[in-house]
């Protein structure tokens, strides 16, 4: 991607992770010094804004993977790159840390950057009958799980029109490679190279003997189905847009036939990086005064491994 393909950019600010927006004024600074024109840019952008985006080079991001995600649904329609500047605590989707803006300005001067494609899903819901209820994109998962009630949720999981099983459980999600390392992690799923093309399927703490994740075609068409239940379910897509789902409501799950854009300033090396990124930037646990909840004996044994004599 070459320097002069970026005159026009965006920026999304997370107001509590970046508070004054001062990361976001600093960045803007040094992106107007390389002669690149800004957009502020707001989650819930008017009709007129999002009609700005389609004319953007990249949007910027400023905050965690929350914040990447919001700015994925802003600029993914039009095509337009996004690129990260992580201020969470993970940043698997964010790439570039705040210490090193200057740096990453000049790369994007220079050219020295490339688009990395990430796969989308797309979602389309219908009520038993068969009318449509609405639609959904998503770069990292899809799921169907209960909502406000604690009673398991059973869902029917067709995968290609064919019945598979019914599946009892918490929930039940589609995710993405991107995705991988989210929520679908959390349940116990693989992690998968961001850059393949594939479905997951991954069950929330399913009521059975096994637990395992399906891994799919990227062609394929998943269907979740929510079977007998007294309550509304919940279906969460990519945690921004939700729908209450019913008996009898189907769930239609495939990829997306647009890509999203990464800007990418470096090679990947996303298994290199993983265990740092799991270990994440979180503030230090906070001490707990004395005398306060339960008593206990504290624990005067040596680390293991240390010589209590030394």
């Amino acid at each position: 991607m070459g320097a002069a393909a970026i005159r026009r950019v965006g920026l999304l600010s997370d107001p509590y992770k970046d508070p004054g927006a001062r990361t976001a004024a600093e960045l803007t600074r040094l992106l107007q010094a390389q002669g690149c024109a800004t957009l502020r840019l707001q989650r819930d952008a008017s009709d007129e804004l999002r009609r700005r985006i389609c004319d953007l080079d990249l949007v910027i991001s400023l905050g965690g993977d929350g914040t990447f995600l919001n700015a994925v649904h802003l600029a993914w329609p039009h095509e337009v790159p996004v690129l990260g500047v992580n201020l969470g605590s993970l940043g698997f989707l964010a790439e570039v840390d705040p210490a090193a803006l200057e740096t990453a300005v000049a790369a994007l001067a220079e050219g020295r950057c490339q688009i990395e494609p990430r796969m989308m899903l797309e979602t389309l819901i219908e009520d038993g009958s068969g009318q449509e209820k609405g639609r959904g994109f998503a770069l990292n998962e899809v799921l169907l799980t209960r909502a406000s009630n604690l009673r398991i949720v059973p869902i029917d999981l067709s995968i290609n029109g064919r019945t598979i099983e019914r599946v009892t459980c918490d929930g039940l999600m589609v995710s993405t490679p991107t995705g991988s390392t989210g929520y679908a992690m959390a349940a116990g799923g693989p992690i998968v190279d961001p850059t393949l093309e594939l479905l997951q399927l991954t069950p929330v703490a399913p009521h059975s003997l096994h637990n395992r994740s399906y891994v799919l075609t990227p062609d394929s068409v998943v269907c979740l189905t929510l079977g007998p239940y007294p309550y509304d379910a919940l279906l969460s897509v990519d945690g921004r847009q939700h729908m209450h789902i019913r008996f009898g409501d189907r769930i239609h799950v495939r990829r997306a036939a647009t890509r999203l854009q990464l800007l990418r300033l470096g090679a990947s090396a996303f298994f290199r990086d993983l265990p740092q990124k799991l270990r994440g930037r979180a503030e230090p646990p906070v001490e707990i005064e004395e005398g306060k909840g339960f008593q206990y004996e504290r624990d005067s044994s040596p680390p293991a491994g240390e010589d209590p004599q030394a």
